[in-house]
């Protein structure tokens, strides 16, 4: 990612162990990878303001997030389609420790859709088989959206 411009500072998020600290702090969550990839591959402008501002937590003066909501207006206007939702998956990689996260959550996404679809398999009530279909099929796209956004 790149600088961002706030009231005259440039500041580079970091996106390592400690961001992962603060973003299960700013998202309130045990799961905070969970809801970072599912809020980035969903192109949710406030999950990627609240990573941003995770990443600038370890920092001295961090702004606030309101300040960092305003910094990133400015490149949302200038990005084009999902680009800086690509970008922010591609910054988490650069990190061991995050990489491993995030492979974690495949693993555990595509554990959870391959045990449904066997479950579905055996559903006879409609409603819920179309449910649960549904829910299978949302997963895989958000690991699709998350695996594009890495190439």
């Amino acid at each position: 990612m790149q600088a961002l411009t706030i009231n005259g500072t440039d500041y580079m998020p970091e996106f390592n162990f400690g961001f992962y600290k603060n973003l299960s702090k700013e998202l309130n969550s045990n799961n905070a990878i969970d809801t970072l990839l599912s809020g980035l591959a969903a192109n949710n402008p406030e999950i990627l303001i609240q990573m941003v501002h995770a990443g600038l937590m370890n920092q001295k003066n961090t702004p606030s997030t309101e300040d960092v909501a305003n910094a990133l207006d400015e490149r949302f206007a200038e990005a084009e389609g999902d680009e800086l939702f690509c970008e922010a998956v591609k910054d988490l990689q650069s990190s061991g420790f995050l990489k491993s996260k995030m492979a974690q959550w495949k693993r555990y996404i595509e554990n959870v859709m391959a045990n449904s679809e066997k479950v579905l398999k055996n559903l006879s009530d409609v409603e819920e088989k179309i449910q649960g279909e549904m829910a299978v099929n949302e997963s895989k796209v958000l690991v699709k959206t998350i695996d594009n956004y890495l190439k």
